[in-house]
């Protein structure tokens, strides 16, 4: 009777020390890009640990729906595993990547995301935990205008406005191929660096014409990630008649009237010269 006793508490012992060893923990162990980008996507990867041991079952994880999270149609939140099923000598931590978009409305700061975990073995359970995910808005807007153009010398000058909040590095403007405008030359222009709510001006070789002409603004945001955005000019040409009068420029006209001031003063001189002579 003892011995039975005995076997049975052995065994209740080993039952009970089984099932206390399952006791998953769960945390963010990424976030990428960090900060992450109201309108773009966010790989958040999480690690759930100590789920060696059999007696936790099946694993069950769920990313769940909140703000500022976006779920896509084809969006899986909910992600499975059986516990114990780890090789000897590898790590026994369960990885878990999610792709996630964030809502394009989000505000700059720290949001609060939730993730549920739950098992189904010898000890069932379901536990929500809270983790904060750094959201800012790092993308940039332009404004893009003619500034001036000299059909003498087919200079197409353009300002480029920063409208966003924050500063951006090495901006380029291109003008791509269309039937709106020739370019002469090259049409990349590296501008730099351009402060928020700052301007600047870059020139192209040029033959344009009435209408729009489409822009391309490309640029490296505050985390390093190189962005496009695709803006519109409109050309006006009669804004710009008076550098094209018989074709020449204002600058023939003032180099024409100064030389023709210099000859008169040049003869003048001359016949005055001539008088003091005789």
């Amino acid at each position: 009777m003892r011995k039975i006793l005995f076997f049975a508490i052995l065994v209740f012992a080993i039952i009970f020390s089984t099932a206390s060893e399952c006791n998953p923990k769960i945390s963010l162990l990424n976030q990428d890009p960090y900060p992450a980008v109201p309108g773009d996507y966010v790989k958040l990867v999480f690690v759930v640990s100590e789920i060696s041991s059999p007696s936790c079952g099946e694993i069950t994880l769920e990313l769940l729906r909140n703000y500022p999270l976006i779920f896509e149609p084809e969006f899986v939140s909910i992600k499975k595993m059986n516990s114990g099923t780890f090789s000897r000598g590898f790590s026994s931590n369960w990885i878990v990547p999610y792709k996630v978009r964030i809502d394009k409305d989000a505000i700059d700061g720290d949001s609060e995301i939730e993730i549920s975990y739950s098992t189904k073995g010898q000890t069932d359970f379901k536990i929500v935990k809270n983790f904060s995910i750094k959201i800012e808005e790092v993308k940039a807007d332009f404004d893009v205008i003619v500034k001036n153009y000299d059909y003498s010398t087919k200079r197409l000058t353009l300002e480029i406005i920063n409208l966003g909040k924050k500063d951006v590095y090495s901006l380029i403007l291109e003008v791509p191929q269309q039937e709106n405008i020739k370019i002469l030359g090259g049409n990349k222009n590296i501008v730099g660096d351009l402060d928020s709510r700052d301007y600047t001006s870059t020139d192209f070789t040029a033959i344009p014409f009435d209408g729009k002409i489409k822009m391309i603004v490309s640029y490296i945001d505050k985390i390093g990630e190189r962005r496009s955005v695709e803006k519109e000019i409109i050309f006006n040409p009669s804004f710009f008649e008076h550098t094209k009068k018989n074709g020449k420029s204002y600058n023939t006209y003032i180099i024409l009237a100064i030389s023709f001031v210099l000859i008169i003063s040049f003869l003048i001189y001359k016949k005055k010269r001539k008088k003091k002579i005789f």
